[in-house]
C-alpha cells in the first residue's frame, strides 16, 4: 500500500457533520459493486457491515442475503449510527459505535467492510481486527491505486496488500475497486470472475516480508 502525500483528516466532529448533512440516505452503489463480484446469497447467520454510514448498504444487502439472521452496522461517526437508529426502514436491525483500529466487542459470522479503510492511520491494525471479527467470511473493498479519489484517502491499494492475510482478491469489471476474500471455514467461496491472485504465493509472501523487514 502506498500513503497519499496529501490526506484531509477529518476526525468525529468532521464526519458526524459529514452525515449530519446526508438526510437518512448516502449511497448502496458500494454493496451492489460487491453483488456483482460475490454471490451474496452464500452467506447465513449474522452479518456485520463495519463503515455502515446511514445504513442503505444494510437495507440493500438483506435483499441480496436471505439466509442472513441479524444485520448489524457499526460505524466511527456517533452521528451516523443516530441516523441509523432513527430510521424505520432499519428498526430490526442493530448499530453501535465503533472505532475501527479497536478489537471489536464481539464476532459474527460475516463482516463485510467496504470503502474504509483508505481512510485510516494504520489499515493493517484495521485489516486484522476484521478478520478477528469474522467466524466465516469477511470481504473488504476500497478504492484501487486510488482511481476513486477523494480527499480524505490516506491509503492506495493494489493486488500486493494483505497478500498473507487474506484467501483472494478480486478487481471489479472497471477496475476501480478491489476486494479481498477471507474464508475461515474453508467453504470453497470464491468471487463470480477469476480475476484473483495470478501471482504466485511465494512472490506475494516474499513481497510483503521485505516490505516489512
Amino acid at each position: 500500500m502506498e500513503r497519499l502525500e496529501k490526506f484531509e483528516e477529518w476526525g468525529h466532529s468532521g464526519w458526524d457533520h459529514f452525515f449530519s448533512q446526508k438526510g437518512k440516505q448516502w449511497r448502496d452503489k458500494d454493496y451492489r459493486y460487491l453483488d456483482r463480484v460475490f454471490d451474496l446469497s452464500v452467506m447465513e447467520g449474522s452479518l456485520l457491515d463495519v463503515g455502515c454510514a446511514l445504513g442503505d448498504g444494510l437495507i440493500y444487502l438483506k435483499t441480496r442475503a436471505a439466509k442472513v439472521n441479524q444485520f448489524v452496522g457499526a460505524d466511527f461517526s456517533d452521528e451516523a449510527i443516530r441516523i441509523c437508529k432513527s430510521n424505520p426502514q432499519l428498526r430490526r436491525m442493530f448499530f453501535f459505535q465503533h472505532d475501527i483500529l479497536k478489537p471489536f466487542p464481539d464476532t459474527y459470522e460475516n463482516v463485510i467492510c467496504l470503502q474504509t479503510l483508505e481512510h485510516m492511520q494504520n489499515p493493517w491494525i484495521a485489516m486484522q481486527n476484521l478478520i478477528n471479527a469474522a467466524k466465516s467470511v469477511l470481504i473488504v473493498g476500497v478504492p484501487y491505486r486510488n482511481r476513486r479519489p477523494d480527499a480524505d484517502h490516506l491509503w492506495s491499494f493494489d493486488e500486493k496488500d494483505f497478500y498473507d492475510l487474506v484467501d483472494l482478491y478480486c478487481l471489479d469489471k472497471k477496475q476501480k475497486n478491489i476486494y479481498w476474500l477471507v474464508d475461515k471455514q474453508k467453504q470453497g467461496l470464491s468471487f463470480r470472475k477469476k480475476r484473483y491472485d495470478i501471482l504466485p504465493e511465494l512472490v506475494g509472501r516474499l513481497f510483503n516480508a521485505l516490505r516489512r523487514a
